[in-house]
């Protein structure tokens, strides 16, 4: 009787494991579709293997403490193993609205190299604020919503919106992040010009200031 108990305690933990990984997965999946349909092509097209691996990149939940107490607090992390790209996002974000995982996933996304520079971070934001609001532009619950990874992604919104849709203030809260202390300004990809071109496009893709009508 005893192992059948423990059999059936068992039996009910692997069943509910699986299930709540299958969540979880249908949740990133779901979020990726939003990436997949929104306005700037290129970040579906890197997530689907438009990358240095020419592989799709593998996109999952996981504790971040298992690479360092340094990353416990970090939104999500890109990790690069046996030439295939890994996006982890903080697992403390499963709860999270799904338009605000595609947001932070359309940030990271942008990070395919070993390189890094204050440019590419611009970049980076930009992408991950415009999508966010290309998602919510319609849906004014999300203004009051308390979870930690919307409140990040209306901080964001909020530098685009006062900086009159641009990347000023995003510039100058990345140069004054201690995160990217020691970054420099540029990177391959990132040079000035280059970001600018970027940028124009990025915004002329999103038709930003219909977003605000």
């Amino acid at each position: 009787m005893k192992k059948f108990v423990i059999g059936v305690l068992l039996f009910f933990f692997v069943f509910v494991s699986t299930a709540l990984a299958d969540v979880n997965a249908n949740k990133i999946d779901r979020a990726v579709d939003m990436i997949k349909n929104a306005p700037n092509v290129e970040l579906y097209e890197i997530i689907s293997g438009k990358n240095p691996t020419q592989k799709p990149i593998q996109i999952l939940f996981k504790d971040l403490s298992v690479f360092g107490d340094q990353y416990v607090n970090y939104e999500c992390l890109g990790y690069k193993k046996s030439n295939t790209l890994y996006i982890y996002i903080n697992e403390r974000h499963k709860d999270a609205p799904i338009e605000a995982l595609a947001a932070l996933i359309a940030g990271r996304v942008i990070h395919v190299d070993d390189y890094d520079s204050y440019n590419e971070e611009i970049y980076a934001w930009c992408n991950e604020g415009l999508l966010w609001m290309y998602l919510t532009s319609k849906n004014k619950k999300y203004q009051t919503v308390n979870h930690p990874l919307v409140v990040r992604e209306n901080i964001i919104k909020k530098f685009l919106i006062d900086a009159n849709y641009s990347h000023k203030y995003i510039e100058k809260q990345i140069i004054s992040n201690k995160s990217y202390l020691g970054y420099e300004k540029t990177s391959p990809e990132y040079n000035d010009e280059e970001l600018k071109v970027k940028l124009q496009n990025l915004f002329n893709a999103y038709a930003i200031r219909a977003l605000s009508d």
